[in-house]
């Protein structure tokens, strides 16, 4: 007989780390504490209290506008550790690492896991994730192929599964971008601070793509920085549909906004 539903976490090896209702429910000594965040910036697992008796850690993470949070539970010590820390996930996780250093030093856990330099090594490797995907996106750019007609893809698209809106038009004169020259302008939601430049990147792709880490981060896509294809939009069919990867997950399929014809 098989249950409906069974608690899992994919990044733990080990079957006793497990998610399940919002927890995860995870067992010390062990490495999957510091896989729930950071694991991609680490150069190799490390495992927390390795020394140390066996025991149950009950708890999660979160990021929410501009701040992070992490907080464990140790049951069996009657210990709850809460993090909060007031920056973005952008260079790391710095709330999940320091909930780890101070159940270290509240166990006393040996051997001793040098934190700061962990947190050197996560803040350096995620510098350079804006440069990978810089270059990656540079890669599958074809500056020299002939494009349609800019005003081919102007209209006003919409998903309404999700609720949301795209308005693409062309621009009277071409705008100088930075890495290239916008023709297209589009506008999420009609909202007035959504407003994005479009250039050609490649067939019927666009992509608003920014210049720098900075202007990624001030325009709020801090999120999408790991994942470059994000800033691509894609015409399909009769360039009445447009494909949208919302998610940088690539295991989500991308979003699709319907051309409408009548607004009213």
């Amino acid at each position: 007989m098989h249950s409906v539903q069974h608690p899992h976490f994919p990044l733990a090896k080990a079957h006793d780390q497990n998610y399940a209702l919002g927890l995860f429910n995870l067992r010390l000594p062990g490495s999957a504490i510091a896989t729930v965040t950071n694991a991609a910036l680490l150069a190799e697992p490390y495992t927390v209290g390795e020394a140390g008796r066996e025991q149950v850690v009950v708890g999660h993470t979160g990021e929410l506008g501009s701040f992070l949070t992490s907080y464990w539970t140790l049951p069996e010590e009657q210990t709850a550790v809460v993090v909060f820390a007031n920056t973005f996930n952008i260079h790391g996780d710095p709330a999940n690492l320091v909930s780890q250093l101070l159940i270290q030093a509240l166990f006393d856990f040996t051997p001793k896991i040098d934190f700061v330099e962990k947190a050197k090594q996560i803040k350096s490797n995620a510098a350079k994730r804006w440069d990978d995907a810089f270059r990656q996106f540079k890669e599958g750019r074809k500056t020299h192929v002939p494009k349609k007609d800019p005003s081919s893809y102007e209209g006003f698209f919409k998903n309404s599964k999700l609720g949301l809106t795209l308005r693409v038009w062309r621009l009277p004169e071409v705008s100088e971008h930075g890495i290239d020259q916008s023709e297209l302008r589009m506008q999420l939601n009609e909202e007035p601070d959504q407003i994005y430049d479009l250039y050609h990147y490649n067939d019927d792709r666009w992509t608003f793509m920014p210049a720098t880490r900075d202007e990624a981060l001030r325009t709020g896509y801090s999120t999408y920085i790991d994942y470059w294809p994000t800033f691509l939009l894609r015409w399909i069919g009769s360039l009445d549909v447009i494909e949208w990867v919302l998610d940088p997950d690539e295991r989500v399929p991308p979003v699709q906004f319907n051309k409408v014809v009548d607004q009213s």
